[in-house]
């Protein structure tokens, strides 16, 4: 089945698992799509996804088109970002995270910030350094749960 992040087209209460890698909450309005998912969960049902971490977005150099150890960007002002061609993807801080997911009735159980061996190249995306990653977060593992 297909259907948008922000209006799925499952019944209330289905699945005991939401898993989402880069996808729907990356490229929905965090605001509408997380009700989504905490919608079709049932009782105990967790809510897992993985995003960009804001201080990526927040270091992401448009020109060089790639991530780089100075804030281009406001950390407070994360919202949308145009990717090219006409898309879009959304970003939330720390704060406005919990806020979405506590707002949707949802608990964070867990939220890991993997990091790679120092002088490993971040496979997610191109950084300069290449081993930006092992010394601030790239991506961002969040494990809810709906009680």
């Amino acid at each position: 089945m297909q259907g948008a992040a922000e209006q799925l087209p499952f019944a209330a209460d289905r699945f005991d698992l939401v898993f989402c890698d880069y996808g729907g909450l990356s490229w929905a309005p965090p605001h509408l799509a997380v009700p989504e998912a905490a919608r079709v969960l049932r009782r105990g049902g967790r809510l897992v996804f993985n995003v960009a971490s804001p201080w990526f977005e927040a270091c992401y150099d448009e020109a060089a088109d790639r991530v780089t150890t100075t804030l281009h960007q406001d950390y407070f002002g994360l919202d949308t970002i145009a990717e090219g061609q006409g898309a879009v993807s959304c970003q939330r801080t720390y704060g406005g995270w919990i806020t979405v997911l506590c707002g949707a009735g949802l608990v964070v159980d867990d939220l890991i910030e993997p990091r790679p061996e120092p002088g490993t190249v971040n496979g997610y995306n191109q950084t300069h350094p290449p081993d930006w990653a092992s010394r601030r977060p790239a991506e961002m593992l969040w494990v809810t749960h709906k009680p």
